[in-house]
């Protein structure tokens, strides 16, 4: 922003030195026209008459109505042109000084390099926002694969105590299988019912063990997901990052 300033100050020092080398051309070249005009004599003042074809005569005649005022509205136009001229270059010299003492002061006046700047600083401020909200973003990614993970280790920790339960069940199978051996004497009657509670019993027990599988393999879908989804996110951020240093450094050096 240093150089920035330093450029412009110069770029208005040079302007001012090619402005004020300019008026004082312009001034000697109207006083100069001035001089020019007023020197002019009409040419009805003098008069050459012949009077023979060796000898000539210069006559000197007064001026006319008409040549005092063509020579009085040539006076005044050119003392208007003179005055008007020289109020503008005051004009113009005023503004220079009124200029310098802001730049002594502190209140320069913005150039287009001031509005770039500015331009920058709201630009900057964007993509900071852009950020913010993609930091945004990514916490509550890490939160929810965080809340992912974490049910997916009580879904592990659910699976054991089913296991658990299963390896219960089939010791009262084998307990049932031994007493089935042991009460051959029984009804077959009771025998089926037994064998078909036990058959019932098996299939809640695959069906719940079935279920379960099938819900931890969802979370480890999601899971899945939720990680290259991020992945894919995290490398478009900062895709996007090194697009806007490269442009941020083209404009710097611009």
């Amino acid at each position: 922003m240093d150089s920035l300033n330093s450029k412009d100050d110069k770029f208005t020092t040079m302007t001012d030195s090619a402005q004020l080398k300019s008026f004082i051309l312009n001034k000697n070249i109207n006083i100069k026209e001035k001089s020019k005009f007023v020197k002019i004599i009409p040419q009805n003042l003098l008069r050459i008459s012949t009077m023979h074809q060796l000898k000539k005569q210069l006559t000197l005649t007064l001026p006319t109505d008409r040549s005092s005022n063509l020579s009085r509205e040539n006076e005044q136009f050119n003392d208007k042109f003179l005055v008007e001229n020289i109020e503008k270059k005051q004009q113009q010299l005023k503004h220079k000084t009124s200029r310098f003492k802001n730049l002594l002061n502190g209140r320069r006046i913005k150039t287009s390099g001031d509005h770039f700047q500015d331009y920058k600083e709201e630009y900057k401020k964007v993509v900071e926002a852009g950020y913010n909200e993609i930091e945004e973003n990514f916490q509550f990614c890490q939160a929810s694969l965080h809340d992912q993970r974490q049910n997916l280790m009580n879904a592990e920790i659910e699976l054991q105590e089913n296991q658990k339960e299963l390896e219960l069940l089939q010791d009262q199978i084998s307990t049932l299988k031994e007493a089935i051996y042991l009460t051959k004497g029984q009804s077959k009657k009771s025998l089926n019912d037994i064998l078909f509670r036990n058959r019932l019993r098996q299939n809640k027990e695959r069906k719940l063990t079935q279920e379960l599988l099938e819900f931890v393999n969802h979370l480890s879908i999601q899971y899945d997901y939720h990680i290259t989804s991020l992945k894919e996110y995290l490398q478009s951020f900062k895709t996007e990052l090194s697009e806007i240093l490269i442009e941020n450094e083209y404009t710097e050096k611009s």
